[in-house]
């Protein structure tokens, strides 16, 4: 009995910590796009200000959300029209994927939060190793200063070095060892690939760009990894 009367009151305290992980969270406002779809979503920090990156259809929108409870859009930069754009930032760049138009675009986001079109240089790296940059997901290993721009899971995903040009991103090669991945999450040259088509996901020694080391791999429930 008193076994039982244990493992109750472990079970009861586990749930009350799970119910207690969603009383942090409070709604405080929502920004609406009507006349476009949104994608992906991304958060900046420049001069005590807090943005939220917002890739949608046809637009990279830049909100204020400093307070959050009124939150102000700064300025939309149109881009080529597609529905699987995301956006990440590195320094004061951001840097936004396209499945169309010139493909991965960067912008220079120093002078936020300026309404002026102009005062948003961008760079279109339309190509890479002999093909468009048509990329569907993209992630930046803040540690190591590279970006992976993900094909969706076709057969590659486009390696860049951000440094010491993050404006210019310097094509390093191609991850394609165990073909196509959907998305990918690295830290330090540590590559977790989800490969969506072939049911596992991959860790992945990167330090060496033109010769990964595949260190493990594993299935997901399903066998269809979306994002790790």
């Amino acid at each position: 009995m008193k076994t039982f009367i244990l493992e109750l009151l472990l079970l009861l305290a586990a749930i009350d910590v799970v119910n207690g992980q969603n009383a942090n969270f409070t709604l405080r406002s929502n920004f609406q796009f009507p006349a476009e779809p949104i994608a992906g979503v991304w958060g900046y920090e420049q001069n005590g200000h807090e943005f939220a990156l917002v890739a949608g259809r046809q637009n990279l929108h830049i909100v204020d959300v400093t307070k959050p409870d009124t939150p102000i859009l700064i300025i939309s930069l149109p881009m080529a029209s597609d529905w699987g754009k995301e956006v990440r930032t590195f320094q004061q760049f951001a840097f936004v994927s396209s499945e169309s138009g010139a493909g991965l675009v960067v912008y220079d986001l120093s002078q936020l939060p300026s309404t002026n079109p102009d005062h948003y240089p961008k760079k279109e790296i339309a190509k890479a190793g002999g093909y468009n940059t048509y990329g569907h997901t993209l992630h930046i290993d803040t540690a190591a200063a590279v970006l992976y721009l993900n094909d969706g899971g076709s057969s590659h995903s486009w390696v860049f070095s951000l440094l010491p040009a993050p404006f210019s991103p310097d094509f390093m090669g191609f991850y394609q060892i165990l073909g196509g991945i959907h998305d990918g999450y690295a830290d330090n040259d540590t590559l977790f690939a989800a490969h969506i088509f072939s049911g596992f996901v991959a860790v992945v020694d990167m330090h060496n760009k033109l010769n990964p080391i595949v260190l493990s791999t594993f299935e997901t429930p399903g066998k269809f990894p979306h994002n790790t």
